[in-house]
């Protein structure tokens, strides 16, 4: 029986699996929190680029944790994807990758405004800091013009 006729996902092995598809469903379980939050957890460390747009979606989640966790796994993709540029993200630059940069912070300000871009820069730069990179003032720039973001 899918879990979505009232079985709980097992999101260790929807995770294990990589089913992309389950756990993007999985953030949808409103009868358990927890749930929700692996689900996130998970999307974000298989780095997947179909759950970018449920991922910020889940950023009206009603719980706090589960907000905090789509923002950070958003950031880790921005980590991800900083670090296979040596040269950084370069604004005006074509390609995908230089894309789904503006596309994150388009979602996150459709769906949360310019606080929501302020948390998922200030995380993605916490994480820079953690690994000895320096891309905050870059993915300002890339951002530059979407909502009220201002590089």
């Amino acid at each position: 029986m899918p879990f979505g006729f009232g079985k709980k996902p097992d999101v260790e092995a929807l995770k294990k699996n990589k089913d992309v598809d389950g756990l993007i469903k999985a953030l949808g379980y409103q009868k358990d929190i927890p749930v929700r939050w692996e689900a996130a957890a998970a999307l974000g460390t298989i780095g997947d680029k179909r759950a970018v747009e449920p991922l910020i979606g889940a950023l009206k989640d009603s719980s706090y944790s589960v907000q905090g966790e789509v923002s950070a796994k958003a950031a880790d993709r921005l980590l991800e994807i900083y670090k296979t540029r040596p040269e950084g993200f370069v604004q005006g630059a074509r390609g995908s990758r230089e894309d789904e940069i503006r596309d994150i912070g388009r979602l996150l300000s459709e769906r949360g405004g310019f606080e929501l871009m302020r948390r998922t820069h200030e995380e993605f730069s916490s994480k820079c800091l953690r690994v000895g990179v320096r891309g905050a003032r870059n993915l300002e720039y890339m951002w530059d013009g979407i909502g009220g973001w201002q590089g």
